[in-house]
């Protein structure tokens, strides 16, 4: 028993490992690649991609219909005619979905944004919808199995080549047509790859009265995540329905280095520990002490990096773009104090949704969204977009305490816990934001020097909370 308890410990590690090597990497290619894209693109082209991007993923998320989340929280591996179903219920949601997009929706985005290319964009962008269904179940059970490390080369493969033919097609001047081949590319080698790799094969059986018990569990995640989904890009959703394409662009261009990088790193957090909180739900206090050292471990990744784009953001901008992105200077900075905020709150949602209390998590998801639009639309119409800005930073402080209440009983957290945990990364955050604040206050501000502290800031971390401290001593457990 004991042997198997170490066996299953170490193949949880090892998925931890492969997970946050696939993370990095999607983090630092995605980076380079649309710095590059940035360089030969145009903001116009980054707003009307960024439009695309609020309705792909939105189908994406219904699509899924929230069946992906049943089937690793209830194990339904083996039950081979119940995944038959949903394989085909998911093919046909996916069709029909790609249908009503193409026929109903885009046009109206594009009349609304005088844009007539945006329907072409849309349709070549959401084929992904189609295909992505044939690979649900399969996907599943590489997460289930906590098989990062084939996911992470499957995903390194479909980066890499369709990050050349973006940056191929951007030099020969193919404009925002080289962000929608990339998407498209990258998805359908995802796709190709784990059709290949995972050997499941669907039955052609249909139990419809299986499914609609399983849809009763799977509507509430659905939902959750449509709502989750609006919470996370209210900013966007709304400055795109009061702003022109190219303030739209401005925005995407700050998000590139704050949002666009949290988010596939707690989608890292999320594919490790919602299958393995999932399997130790009656150990609470195992899911406290992961929860609370993911939260450290977030802070000290982003800290230096966020501290730097505050205080270094225009100087860096005017040295590797010229003006053409300087309109996303102050939007980086907002930015970046909101994405501080956002980590402090590390990811509650695994926990609740792992522990089965998928009706809560919806309606915890309900408060959030309800707050950040009310404080947005407050912040926009009294304020103007700076005011929106700096409400979002306001309703993610809200929200983080929303987040607390609502998990400390779950998993027994107590305040004192939580700043045990936190205190020493504040002491780290008042150090390097200190420096950087003398050094661009009292000596001209200086890129390479700026580049230094944060070199020097993860160098201290690599020392005192890895080498020293092990910060993930306790991890898994």
């Amino acid at each position: 028993m004991q042997h198997k308890e170490i066996v299953k410990k170490e193949k949880v590690k090892n998925s931890l490992k492969w997970s946050f090597l696939l993370v990095a990497f999607n983090i630092i290619s995605k980076f380079l690649i649309k710095i590059v894209l940035a360089k030969l693109l145009v903001p116009k082209d980054f707003g009307l991609i960024t439009i695309c991007f609020i309705i792909i993923p939105l189908a994406e998320i219904i699509s899924d219909f929230g069946l992906s989340s049943v089937i690793i929280q209830k194990k339904y591996k083996k039950d081979l005619k119940l995944l038959s179903s949903i394989f085909w219920f998911n093919c046909f949601v996916g069709v029909l979905i790609f249908i009503i997009l193409n026929f109903l929706i885009s046009p109206i985005f594009s009349d609304y944004y005088n844009e007539p290319d945006l329907t072409k964009y849309i349709l070549v962008i959401s084929l992904s919808l189609i295909y992505n269904p044939l690979i649900l179940v399969k996907r599943t059970f590489l997460h289930i199995d906590l098989n990062f490390k084939l996911i992470f080369f499957i995903n390194f493969a479909a980066v890499f080549v369709s990050s050349v033919v973006a940056i191929l097609l951007a030099l020969k001047g193919y404009g925002i047509w080289s962000l929608v081949f990339q998407y498209v590319i990258s998805t359908f080698i995802v796709f190709m790859l784990y059709y290949y790799f995972i050997k499941w094969r669907f039955l052609y059986y249909f139990d419809f009265k299986k499914l609609i018990d399983v849809l009763k569990k799977s509507t509430y995640d659905m939902l959750t995540k449509i709502i989750g989904f609006i919470e996370s890009n209210a900013q966007i959703i709304i400055i795109s329905y009061f702003l022109s394409v190219e303030e739209i662009g401005y925005f995407n261009f700050a998000m590139l280095f704050t949002i666009s990088i949290l988010k596939p790193f707690n989608q890292a957090i999320k594919k490790v520990f919602f299958p393995f909180f999932s399997k130790i739900v009656y150990n609470k206090n195992r899911i406290k002490i992961n929860h609370l050292n993911q939260i450290k471990f977030t802070l000290i990744v982003f800290i230096p990096l966020l501290n730097f784009l505050f205080f270094y953001s225009e100087i860096f901008l005017n040295k590797f773009f010229g003006d053409k992105w300087l309109g996303s200077i102050l939007i980086l900075k907002y930015l970046s104090l909101f994405l501080l905020i956002k980590c402090f709150t590390g990811t509650p949602n695994i926990i609740i949704k792992s522990l089965g209390y998928f009706n809560q998590f919806f309606y915890l998801q309900l408060i959030r969204t309800v707050i950040m639009i009310l404080f947005l639309s407050f912040g926009l119409h009294f304020y103007n977009f700076i005011g929106m800005l700096i409400f979002m930073i306001f309703a993610q402080i809200l929200i983080n305490i929303v987040d607390f209440q609502f998990i400390k009983f779950k998993i027994n957290l107590k305040y004192n816990e939580l700043l045990s945990t936190i205190i020493p990364v504040l002491f780290l955050l008042i150090f390097i934001v200190s420096v950087s604040y003398f050094q661009t206050k009292i000596f001209q501000p200086n890129l390479f020097q700026g580049i230094f502290i944060s070199v020097a800031a993860y160098v201290l971390i690599y020392y005192y909370f890895f080498k020293k401290n092990t910060i993930l001593k306790n991890d898994i457990s």
